[in-house]
């Protein structure tokens, strides 16, 4: 494997490993001649370094009216990995914490005699919703089918551009009288859909409304998926109670909107 796949496969780009070996190797420099020495712009170089200084692999150094930049020791590779791991386990205990409001939130829906136990599954990461999309879609058609063949909700441009592939896929494999009727934000991917997929409706919000994830009513289900952040990640509610409030209120919208 080369030199720039492992540092690809660790989280640096091209550029960054090229300006991280060159000042390596160099030792202390100014950036306008690491700019020269690894054929940048300017620019681009402050912000390699600027990238590079926050992933602590860079020092900035002052000597007298001219400030120069310096690699820090390779074990400093290593530092990066566990700072990122560090920032990722904060994250998901964010994550971890939000999704037990939620559930205090969720739960008076549940008060119901007619309730059956909800379900609520939490998947992380482009190819845990990828797969949770190929595995999951026919159970949602099931249920869309058995109430009025109809996706409520609203849809964030982001995961059309990003979840195309499933989005061709399962649009193939739709049952008959299945309808998508969902809103969304203004943007160039949706300018293109419009009118190309039979029973696909998407009623654009106001600008001042945009949205920044998406959410599905389907059947008994209500999925939200988050693309607007890394890592993307979603939720799966199953509960017919609380499905059945959302769709009336999206309905409600539906057809108050024009």
């Amino acid at each position: 494997m080369l030199l720039e796949d492992y540092f690809n496969k660790i989280g640096l780009s091209t550029k960054e490993a090229r300006v991280y070996l060159q000042l390596a190797e160099s030792g202390k420099t100014s950036a306008s001649n690491l700019s020269k020495l690894c054929r940048l712009k300017r620019p681009t170089t402050y912000s390699i370094l600027e990238s590079l200084a926050l992933k602590q692999l860079v020092t900035q150094l002052r000597d007298t009216d001219q400030t120069y930049f310096q690699a820090t020791e390779a074990s400093a590779i290593l530092k990066m990995l566990e700072l990122e791991e560090n920032v990722y386990i904060e994250k998901m205990q964010i994550k971890k914490a939000l999704a037990t409001e939620l559930i205090k939130e969720v739960e008076p829906f549940f008060k119901s005699t007619n309730y059956s136990i909800p379900k609520l599954q939490f998947f992380e990461g482009a190819n845990e919703i990828h797969k949770m999309l190929y595995e999951e879609c026919f159970n949602w058609q099931k249920s869309v089918a058995h109430y009025d063949k109809t996706w409520w909700g609203y849809q964030d441009h982001g995961f059309v551009e990003q979840y195309m592939d499933w989005l061709n896929y399962y649009w193939a494999l739709r049952i008959p009288g299945e309808k998508i009727k969902l809103f969304s934000n203004k943007s160039e991917i949706e300018n293109k859909l419009q009118g190309k997929i039979v029973d696909r409706t998407i009623k654009i919000v106001p600008d001042k409304s945009q949205f920044s994830s998406t959410i599905w009513i389907l059947g008994e289900y209500v999925v939200t998926i988050m693309t607007r952040q890394k890592p993307h990640y979603a939720f799966v509610l199953k509960d017919a109670v609380f499905a059945s409030n959302q769709r009336q209120m999206f309905q409600l919208l539906w057809s108050s909107r024009k």
